[in-house]
């Protein structure tokens, strides 16, 4: 009986001392995450953007409130993952932020829109048989199969297969939709 009566006045002097350091606990992390939040700044305005996300990730981590996920996002914005990490930064705004406000939703919003609309989409084009020349808009493309990144709107895909009619065709890319486009040669000029 002992020592189940000093085990639960150890787990409850533990408890106490846990809840008496919560409050300094907090004044630490966001004394980190704001340390974290100014280097990502300085960063920022020397455009060492990989590094000021990193560091707005890290203030995030100490601290998770709306600020450093905002900055993250905007940072995206400056750099090449604009539309490869930025939807992704501007939807955890959206999906994982209680802190957020309105106004911080209406922006991610807004801004995956725009990166909808301009972002290049993922385009796989196959043809059958394999291996026809593609162009695209007039430019060489590669041989299908193949994967392009291609801006939405609209587009003429010409295909070319030796011993098959040429295949010329429209297709539309629709913002952030990617597109699969299987090609079918016509049947062949001469026996193969």
């Amino acid at each position: 009986m002992r020592r189940s009566t000093a085990g639960l006045l150890a787990l409850l002097l533990l408890g106490t001392a846990t809840a008496r350091a919560q409050p300094d606990d907090a004044s630490a992390a966001l004394e980190a995450a704001q340390t974290h939040m100014a280097a990502g700044e300085a960063l920022l305005k020397t455009a060492q953007y990989v590094q000021a996300i990193a560091a707005y990730e890290a203030a995030y981590a100490a601290f998770p409130y709306n600020h450093p996920l905002l900055r993250i996002a905007q940072t995206h914005a400056l750099t090449e993952t604009r539309c490869t990490q930025g939807p992704a930064a501007w939807r955890r705004i959206i999906e994982a932020c209680p802190d957020c406000t309105a106004v911080d939703h209406a922006e991610a919003k807004a801004q995956l829109a725009a990166l909808r609309q301009t972002c290049p989409v993922r385009v796989r084009v196959t043809s059958v048989p394999p291996k026809a020349h593609i162009e695209i808009d007039g430019r060489s493309k590669g041989i299908a199969p193949i994967t392009l990144e291609l801006p939405p709107g609209a587009h003429m895909l010409l295909a070319e297969l030796t011993h098959h009619p040429p295949l010329r065709t429209e297709f539309t890319v629709d913002p952030g939709q990617p597109l699969v486009l299987p090609i079918r040669m016509g049947e062949a000029l001469v026996p193969i």
